[in-house]
């Protein structure tokens, strides 16, 4: 019986020709390949870095930018809860935030869900007197604010006014 071990294997000098040019196009191919293919992976990998880098950014400025819209809100949850639920002068401290934050356009104040003021009110006066809490189309958002004392975001919605 012949084993793996003492069996005759041709020696590389008694390869044919043939042999012996396919085993010398196969070292030239993985001679390039194996470097090509490693070039290629890297590539590969600084492009994904790069693409996540970005996302990364992109992420961070839309944070930035929505922490900056919310800053007239935080201001005036301030100010309804040393208010008792009212904000006196509230068209001018609404008018001076909106000022302050060119990335909010209005500001409004719903006491009990209702909305009775509205800055600027030039365009908006559909929605005075809009019931956020029974609008099937918002209130989920609302109660589920009520329900967390937590600002939540909703939206987009078609506009009342």
């Amino acid at each position: 019986m012949t084993t793996p071990a003492n069996r005759d294997y041709p020696s590389p000098s008694r390869l044919s020709p043939q042999w012996a040019a396919i085993a010398a196009a196969l070292t030239v191919f993985l001679l390039f390949a194996i470097p090509t293919a490693v070039v290629e992976y890297s590539l590969v990998n600084q492009k994904r870095t790069a693409a996540q880098q970005a996302s990364e950014r992109t992420a961070q400025h839309v944070e930035q930018q929505l922490t900056k819209a919310l800053y007239p809100t935080y201001a005036l949850a301030a100010l309804v809860r040393e208010g008792d639920g009212t904000i006196r002068n509230f068209d001018d401290i609404a008018r001076q935030l909106i000022a302050l934050s060119p990335e909010v356009s209005a500001l409004s104040l719903a006491p009990e869900g209702v909305v009775r003021q509205f800055v600027p009110l030039a365009g908006n006066e559909k929605a005075i007197g809009h019931n956020l809490l029974t609008d099937e189309k918002r209130n989920r958002e609302a109660r589920l604010a009520i329900e967390t004392r937590k600002l939540t975001l909703a939206g987009p919605f078609e506009l009342i006014q």
